[in-house]
């Protein structure tokens, strides 16, 4: 079960939701954004789910402790957000994972539609994530500055998706394999947000255990 943790956000105290894996020893660690709705049970789920595949995992909060439970509100919030502080949440949960005593060092950051974005923009201007799984989210321009040096990135689209529009996803990634970064991309079966196992109208079983497997698996650099 994750659990509270509070941490510094260059300043501000920002609250998040941290799970820790059962057993001793030092691992690897990964930052959760949400979705559009904010810090939700969702999130803290898959938080548990990284945690029981041996990570450290912290689900983090860029809507300052807000919840949306209509689309409108979500809206709302999105809006609000601005996408550099959100960054500064990002540097924060970094640094709060790498200095905690079951960490090795090494964080990945992953993220779902709006947190999806924000994953990639984390692996663009965040430096010290080791890797980055955005999930159907994809950050604005000013964020899309992939270099070299950007970290490996995993991501996983729904083929059809009137939210994120498959063929930007791959102009995204043509842009960042041009620029030496390597984005490896997968297209699912389902809709827009088919890992939201709490919303039968667009979970896609298949599509979430392929889509997790191969999380799992391009990850797993973290734990060595």
């Amino acid at each position: 079960m994750t659990q509270p943790i509070t941490f510094d956000a260059e300043g501000l105290a920002s609250v998040g939701a941290l799970a820790v894996p059962a057993g001793e020893g030092t691992v690897g660690a990964i930052i959760v954004v949400h979705e559009w709705w904010g810090l939700n049970d969702d999130i803290r789920q898959l938080c548990d789910r990284f945690a029981e595949a041996g990570y450290l995992a912290l689900g983090i909060d860029v809507y300052g402790g807000q919840v949306a439970t209509t689309p409108e509100h979500a809206m709302t919030l999105v809006n609000e957000m601005k996408t550099a502080n959100a960054m500064k949440v990002v540097a924060g949960a970094l640094r709060a994972l790498q200095n905690h005593p079951r960490s090795n060092g090494k964080v990945g950051i992953t993220g779902f539609c709006l947190g999806g974005g924000l994953a990639i923009a984390g692996a663009c201007s965040v430096p010290g994530l080791a890797c980055a799984v955005p999930f159907y989210g994809l950050p604005i321009r000013d964020f899309q500055t992939f270099s070299a040096s950007t970290p490996p990135i995993l991501g996983h689209y729904a083929g059809v998706d009137a939210h994120c529009d498959p063929e930007r996803v791959k102009t995204v990634q043509a842009k960042a394999n041009a620029a030496g970064c390597s984005f490896e991309l997968h297209f699912y079966e389902g809709s827009h947000a088919f890992m939201r196992r709490a919303d039968p109208t667009v979970y896609h079983p298949a599509s979430e255990a392929l889509a997790w497997s191969r999380t799992l698996e391009f990850c797993k650099p973290l734990l060595a």
